[in-house]
């Protein structure tokens, strides 16, 4: 029953009996109208959904919000509001009306004070263009003053780094530096995505080799692999080129977290893989990879010769022929790979096959016997 509690309550209409089991609702203003919301976001030390309240200005809602960040500009602040025509007779394009003010202080300064928000309002309070905090790079190893530094603008390159700390040392080794460069969340997924793809072959692999003599521990292991990309992947440099060119196509942009590493200077070679004894030894300018090899022992059985390539300082990597002099160089690793293993019968497995041959001579010579 609707129930005009005021009329009953001045006596200008009749009372009602109530009977037993009546309930009388009484509904609140807000109930009626729903919860009804002022939204805030941007540059303000609290975005987030605020409830509205009657006569709400803009300033009293970026004050609520915990009033504006150090990034907020003043000169740029949005409030998009809802269209709402109940008297309509035509759809409209509009989705929304938007104003546009300037603050100080939080407070309004393009217009009169104290606009006025109705609710849904969404206000968007900007961040200046020129606001950027402190983006830090490292720099380590053979320089002089090694340590972070701030970078001073958005094209700086290594070479400014470099001279920001004092240049390098005298035992530098600018040939050989490396740059280790931290990971974006969508590197880490690409990094990821391509492990996983790895991963998924050499499952397959396994469990469908041409013997089909699988191994479904090492294969189901190989797919249970914890994927670890870490925090950081390598760049190849050349730094040595950078800083005889700055600004040049080797002096490359850094970015923040990024650390460049200058080692000292190392007169070796190392030969490791499928050699007869890897080994490290001088560095002798002019020689070619022949003569690395030669004093490692020479190549081992399995050696695969053609795929012999050259891990630098500076984390580059270089396919090397048998000739090549100038893929050698001072702190390089000289990696012989070795040729892809064929599933072969071990002696044990031979010892099998022979006791099965024997056993199965000893029945037929038996049953042959019983025949007779």
């Amino acid at each position: 029953l609707a129930v005009d509690i005021k009329g009953i309550m001045d006596g200008s209409i009749a009372d009602i009996p109530l009977r037993k089991n009546d309930v009388l609702f009484i509904p609140s203003k807000r109930e009626m109208e729903g919860e009804r919301t002022l939204s805030i976001m941007g540059e303000v030390h609290y975005p987030g959904v605020y409830v509205y309240a009657e006569n709400t200005a803009l300033e009293d809602l970026v004050l609520q919000a915990g009033g504006l960040t150090d990034a907020a500009s003043s000169v740029k602040v949005d409030v998009y509001r809802r269209i709402n025509n109940p008297d309509a007779m035509a759809g409209d394009e509009n989705l929304t009306e938007t104003f546009s003010f300037a603050l100080k202080d939080g407070f309004v300064i393009d217009g009169e004070p104290g606009f006025i928000l109705e609710p849904y309002d969404q206000v968007v309070v900007r961040q200046t263009p020129v606001y950027a905090e402190q983006q830090n790079v490292e720099i380590s190893g053979s320089v002089n003053f090694a340590g972070m530094y701030a970078m001073t603008n958005r094209n700086y390159k290594l070479s400014d780094l470099v001279n920001a700390a004092g240049g390098l040392s005298s035992f530098g080794y600018a040939k050989g530096a490396r740059l280790e460069r931290k990971m974006t969340e969508e590197e880490r997924k690409q990094q990821e995505e391509s492990l996983r793809a790895a991963q998924i072959a050499l499952y397959e692999e396994s469990m469908q080799n041409e013997n089909k003599n699988f191994d479904l521990n090492r294969a189901d292991s190989l797919l249970l692999m914890k994927l670890d990309v870490g925090n950081s992947f390598p760049v190849a440099i050349d730094l040595e080129e950078a800083l005889k060119n700055p600004g040049g196509e080797e002096d490359i942009t850094l970015r923040e977290g990024d650390k460049l590493i200058i080692p000292q200077y190392s007169s070796t070679v190392k030969i490791s893989g499928d050699v007869m004894y890897p080994i490290s030894m001088n560095y002798k300018e002019g020689e070619s990879l022949k003569y690395y090899i030669k004093r490692a022992g020479g190549y081992g059985d399995n050696a695969r010769k053609s795929r012999v390539y050259a891990v630098y300082m500076n984390g580059s990597v270089e396919l090397i022929s048998h000739s090549s002099k100038k893929a050698i160089q001072p702190g390089c690793t000289i990696v012989v790979p070795s040729k892809e293993q064929k599933n072969k019968m071990t002696t044990a497995e031979y010892a099998a096959m022979g006791t099965s041959a024997a056993s199965i001579a000893t029945m037929m010579v038996t049953i042959a016997n019983i025949l007779k």
